[in-house]
């Protein structure tokens, strides 16, 4: 796979996001079950719940058993910094609000396709400071494949997150930067949380991936393209044309990105199989930065 491969698929998913966004954000609406592990890993480390509090449990506005008090904003003005890179409809924001109401939370949120966030932006209003940035993260690595992917712009930030989008980030090399420059926005102690979709694993997904695969022969400019293992594209809702470029991810695949960020100061904090039918298409690495 080569730069010109590379960029042809990113057009074709960005193509994909820009015609179908309304549909597609309307199918994405409830909260991934993986991440309320992730918020019991952020509750360990010191975030405060509060009502509302997904995870392990426990009465909203109660004390923590450490004695934290989990349901009032810090009064200091202390506040977490989070990004988002590829927010889409914003409702990671949204579910981190709700479930850390104890926190003052700033919200970096990063997306090529501001169609996604429509009527988002407006609801997270009051719940926490959001700072919204239009950026083809992935334009900006081909350009500079060890710059900054034009994330400059957020502060050292206590969690970083890169949800449903590991999977359209053609070339194991690209995906390779986008980990280290995420790596690369987070602060001393803090969290990196990752998703890669295994959509592979459910039978009806593979299904139409094979469909999708099969008429993907007959696009000559599609069927030129050079690939990689694991890649493949999808079609949407009744669509079964290769619409969007989708990578399948295997667990060696998440083990060197795991030594890529342990070779960057990072140390592996948690690492699980969830969502979908079966509970397990999504696979969430969680690493964290050494604290110094």
């Amino acid at each position: 796979m080569d730069a010109a491969d590379i960029r042809a698929l990113i057009e074709l998913n960005n193509r994909f996001y820009a015609k179908h966004a309304a549909s597609f954000s309307a199918t994405r609406t409830r909260r991934w079950d993986g991440w309320c592990r992730l918020a019991d890993l952020l509750e360990d480390a010191g975030w405060r719940k509060g009502d509302g509090g997904a995870g392990r449990g426990g009465a909203a506005g109660e004390d923590s058993a450490d004695g934290r008090a989990t349901g009032r904003p810090d009064a200091t003005g202390a506040h977490r910094d989070i990004l988002d890179l590829a927010c889409g409809n914003l409702r990671f924001e949204a579910f981190l609000a709700q479930a850390f109401a104890g926190e003052r939370i700033a919200a970096h949120a990063v997306d090529s396709c501001p169609a996604l966030a429509q009527g988002a932006l407006d609801g997270l209003a009051g719940s926490l400071e959001l700072d919204y940035c239009c950026v083809d993260v992935l334009d900006a690595l081909l350009a500079d494949p060890e710059g900054g992917a034009g994330l400059e712009g957020a502060p050292p930030c206590d969690l970083a997150v890169c949800f449903g989008f590991m999977h359209h980030v053609p070339g194991s090399a690209l995906r390779r930067a986008l980990v280290a420059a995420l790596c690369g926005r987070v602060a001393p102690g803090g969290i990196v949380a990752l998703s890669f979709w295994q959509y592979l694993r459910d039978p009806r997904l593979a299904r139409r991936a094979a469909a999708a695969g099969a008429l993907r022969e007959e696009d000559p400019a599609l069927a030129a393209l050079r690939l990689e293992a694991g890649d493949g594209f999808l079609g949407w809702q009744d669509d079964p044309s290769p619409l969007r470029y989708c990578h399948s991810f295997t667990e060696e695949e998440v083990d060197g990105l795991a030594a890529l960020a342990a070779g960057l100061g990072f140390e592996e904090a948690g690492r699980w199989s969830a969502d979908g039918p079966a509970g397990d298409l999504n696979r969430y690495l969680v690493l964290r930065r050494h604290a110094s």
